[in-house]
């Protein structure tokens, strides 16, 4: 961590811990770091023509992100005695900076901006500064070991090969991606609002509690008890393992997607053969898309109870094929849909 001293406007310091990598940086504060940059660029285009009489909003947007990003109200830097910042419009905002540029006390308005935009920009670098290379090994959060999920390279084609996850994980993990992009589909008003920022990290935080064990409970009701402890386990894990978690799995889907045995799990094995049939296949899309919606990738798992191909001693069918793995039943659904 970097130790930093933000300028005052008036000319005293305040204190800062500033992250130096993507390690140091939690998950958290990336995603409000993003949300509040969304909001600052779309500022930006509103105003583009008048930027310069419209400084002081853009201004406030960044000093309201670095106060949610560090839990930390930056009205302490600005002089808003018994004001808190988040709260402030910026109309206030304006009034109050001129304010402070006429006051007795000689204030550096220009040099309070400038410490904020740099701490904005240091953020910027931190965040693009990822590494974006998928590592085996593991982690130690919160005083336990964790293991990444496996990689390796295949000695002969160098291709990328990741070590199957059960059908447990990719399917929850599939599923909570499907009920995220349903919310962002349904909620086009509240984009790069609190919610969405919410849903996001949730989302995020049910892959990692995913990839980072093993063994996960059968039962819907001890699955979602289980789910809820872990979430609020990993809400602060670092974003440089949040990065490398996800970018793993998009990495082990695209991985099955380029597997030609598996291409009939993906796609469907009918071909139209008249404008008719297609305007029909189109409409058969559309419908199916909101019955997965409605029904998820989890009605994969009644084929595989017909087709039964996992059954272990000891363990219930349902058992056994929510313990199976993924990799296997992406093959076998394909090989089944190819026969229709």
């Amino acid at each position: 961590m970097i130790i930093a001293k933000l300028e005052r406007s008036d000319s005293r310091y305040l204190e800062l811990s500033i992250p130096e990598n993507a390690k140091e940086l939690t998950l958290s504060q990336k995603l409000d770091f993003d949300f509040c940059q969304m909001e600052a660029i779309s500022y930006l285009k509103k105003y583009e023509d008048s930027l310069f009489k419209n400084r002081a909003g853009y201004i406030l947007i960044i000093a309201k992100g670095l106060s949610n990003i560090f839990q930390i109200d930056f009205a302490d830097i600005m002089e808003l005695k018994g004001i808190n910042l988040l709260e402030m419009n910026q109309s206030d905002f304006i009034e109050h900076l001129e304010s402070l540029s006429k006051g007795v006390k000689k204030v550096n308005i220009k040099q309070l901006e400038k410490s904020l935009l740099e701490l904005w920009t240091w953020l910027s670098y931190v965040i693009n500064s990822v590494d974006s290379t998928v590592k085996n090994g593991s982690i130690e959060y919160k005083g336990i070991t964790y293991y990444l999920p496996n990689v390796t390279t295949h000695p002969i084609s160098g291709q990328t090969l990741h070590e199957s996850l059960s059908n447990k994980q990719a399917i929850e993990i599939i599923q909570a991606n499907n009920n995220y992009d349903t919310w962002v589909k349904n909620n086009p008003k509240l984009l790069a609002s609190v919610d969405h920022c919410s849903w996001l990290f949730y989302k995020i935080l049910s892959e990692i509690s995913l990839l980072l064990n093993d063994e996960i409970p059968i039962p819907e009701d001890e699955f979602n008890v289980f789910m809820a402890n872990q979430i609020k386990k990993f809400e602060d894990i670092d974003y440089q393992t949040a990065f490398s978690l996800e970018l793993w799995f998009s990495g082990y889907m695209k991985e099955l997607q380029s597997d030609k045995e598996n291409k009939w799990f993906f796609e469907s094995t009918w071909t139209a053969s008249s404008p008719e049939e297609r305007e029909a296949q189109a409409k058969a899309i559309k419908n199916s898309k909101k019955i997965f919606e409605a029904t998820g990738i989890k009605s994969i798992i009644s084929a595989l109870l017909e087709l039964n191909p996992f059954q272990k001693n000891g363990l219930s069918a349902i058992e056994s094929i929510w313990k199976a793995k993924f990799s296997d039943t992406v093959k076998i659904i394909s090989t089944n849909n190819a026969r229709q």
